[in-house]
């Protein structure tokens, strides 16, 4: 459920100058049904295939979906687990993004 809002976020956000990326980790067992679900979603970032869960084991995770926001310093500064209310607006303010289109709230043409 959280991908869809992620594409949505990354199609709004990131752009060739972005300092930020975003990465999903898929845990499927077979290759083929994480390429399936990604195509079929239009995924824009990468779908990275861990059917070991060796990146789910090295970051202790405990439940799907778990999101972890890492700085350039490879520092976790937000982690969380399960569905995330107001999802893009947390992912804004930890990566110091304003919102998309309100460039030009206020103003008269």
């Amino acid at each position: 459920m959280e991908l869809p809002e992620l594409r949505e976020f990354y199609q709004r956000y990131h752009k060739a100058d972005a300092n930020f990326e975003i990465l999903a980790i898929s845990i499927d067992e077979q290759k083929g049904d994480a390429e399936k679900y990604a195509e079929a979603e239009k995924l824009p970032f990468p779908v990275l295939f861990d059917p070991q869960s060796t990146t789910a084991d090295a970051y202790s995770v405990e439940g799907i979906p778990t999101m972890f926001v890492i700085d350039k310093s490879g520092k976790i500064v937000h982690a969380h687990v399960g569905l995330e209310q107001a999802m893009q607006i947390q992912l804004m303010g930890e990566l110091g993004l304003k919102y998309a289109g309100m460039e030009d709230a206020g103003e008269t043409k």
